[in-house]
């Protein structure tokens, strides 16, 4: 999947916009801890519970007729959960119980009105740092880093609730959880992604150059991450190399 939720078929390119027109999308491994259903296709609505007299039903997006940007309908994102609240309190909404681990959780949304995010480990009683956000009426994606204190029989929990009385009405999906402080594209849940390689062929030419230079463009999506291996396999022993950008900086490869 794309940072955005658009579907690539199996085993191609994600292609975005480049530095010189496109470029390739390269990714870290990661995995999805939110159960199948849960994530995405909502075939047990058993881990979600709607707040006071919260409505939750799962419905076809009515803008796009599905709930992500661009999927197929036949797809994971061919459903969305549609939360309407009566507007009689502050705290309206729903709860997910979330896997009993440390990381970050991300979920798409679209809709009217102003709303409170935070992860609570009911067992504690020890709330996370809340995030106020604004819907929109485009599909948007919201991460929450801030997992509260937790042990191995905590019950976490992730809310979204009306940050006042309101009635309103909006739609939710993608929901997803990593064993990291960031979010990283979407994955159906309970499946992994590991980590992305791409190779590129070199002309025969280069290949008998006993030595050479070969120019990148590379556009990081991170501040203070591990950069990239490259690796020359040209040759008996693989010889790796590091490097390290700056905005307007290619990196070069040396053999």
């Amino acid at each position: 999947f794309m940072p955005n939720g658009e579907l690539v078929a199996a085993n191609q390119l994600r292609i975005m916009p480049g530095n010189n027109g496109k470029g390739v999308f390269l990714e870290e491994g990661s995995e999805n801890l939110v159960s199948k259903s849960s994530s995405g296709s909502f075939e047990d609505m058993s881990e979600f519970m709607p707040l006071s007299k919260t409505g939750l039903k799962v419905v076809d997006d009515p803008q796009t007729g599905n709930s992500g940007i661009n999927p197929p309908t036949n797809g994971p994102w061919s459903h969305c959960l549609r939360i309407t609240t009566p507007g009689d309190k502050t705290g309206e909404g729903f709860e997910l119980k979330l896997p009993c681990a440390r990381g970050c959780v991300s979920f798409f949304m679209r809709g009217k009105g102003k709303l409170r995010l935070r992860v609570f480990n009911l067992t504690h009683y020890t709330p996370g740092k809340p995030e106020y956000i604004t819907l929109s009426d485009q599909w948007r994606r919201y991460e929450i880093d801030s997992v509260p204190t937790w042990s191995d029989d905590s019950d976490l929990r992730l809310r979204v609730e009306t940050a006042s009385k309101q009635a309103v009405t909006f739609l939710v999906d993608g929901f997803q959880m990593e064993p990291k402080t960031y979010a990283t594209s979407w994955m159906p849940g309970g499946t992994k992604r590991p980590v992305e390689t791409i190779v590129y062929p070199l002309p025969q030419a280069m290949k008998d150059m006993p030595q050479g230079t070969m120019c990148l463009w590379v556009q990081p999506k991170w501040t203070s991450r591990t950069a990239p291996m490259v690796r020359d396999l040209n040759g008996k022993k693989p010889r790796s190399r590091e490097f390290v950008y700056s905005a307007n900086y290619a990196p070069h490869i040396y053999w």
